[in-house]
């Protein structure tokens, strides 16, 4: 039996609300800090044997911060970077809107196979990070920790759950929020999704 501990970054620090984020490599905010703080704490009964995280700095602290005293190497992993949005990151989503409404329009319709210029789709996404998590899960016995982002996180629970699509966003997963996945004789079970050691306001 595996399980597979998987965490959101904590909050980031961005000028404001309403932006694209994608790969650029923000830090997080004092609240982030906060927030993987206590995650931590609430997690600290647990030993985990292999500790994951994508390489972008708000989720590599974000691990560093819940692994806290144990004695455990933070393996750095690309694949779990969020998706690239090319031209679009750190820009307002209503001027893109504003700007390309064809192209913004287009992304509603193909949430999986639209690219924002010089981006990535989310098939993409799903083509480097979802191997990974599932070689995690079959090489690894007892707990793991994955630290990452809401896009991946989306992917992989909208696979499990036979999601179309076009229903990629009704999955929400807050910062710092855990969701915990167990194997069990080649089955996989969905244990929890999105908790928070203290509810997010909605």
């Amino acid at each position: 039996m595996s399980r597979l501990f998987l965490v959101r970054h904590g909050e980031p620090e961005l000028t404001e609300e309403g932006l694209f984020l994608g790969q650029s490599d923000v830090l997080l905010s004092a609240r982030g800090r906060e927030e993987a703080k206590e995650l931590g704490e609430s997690l600290r009964a647990f030993s985990f044997g292999a500790v994951y995280s994508s390489d972008l700095i708000r989720a590599a602290e974000t691990a560093r911060i819940v692994v806290g005293s144990r004695p455990l190497s933070v393996i750095a992993a690309p694949a779990l970077r969020e998706v690239a949005l090319g031209d679009w990151e750190l820009r307002r989503r209503r001027d893109v809107e504003k700007e390309d409404p064809r192209a913004y329009r287009d992304r509603g319709r193909d949430l999986l196979g639209f690219r924002p210029p010089r981006g990535e789709s989310f098939r993409d996404l799903a083509e480097r990070a979802l191997p990974l998590l599932r070689g995690i899960m079959g090489q690894n016995s007892g707990d793991s920790l994955v630290v990452t982002h809401a896009g991946v996180l989306r992917l992989l629970f909208a696979d499990l759950l036979g999601l179309e699509p076009e229903r990629l966003f009704r999955l929400s997963f807050d910062y710092a929020s855990l969701s915990l996945l167990r194997q069990r004789n080649g089955k996989k079970e969905i244990l929890c999704l999105n908790w928070r050691p203290r509810p997010a306001l909605p």
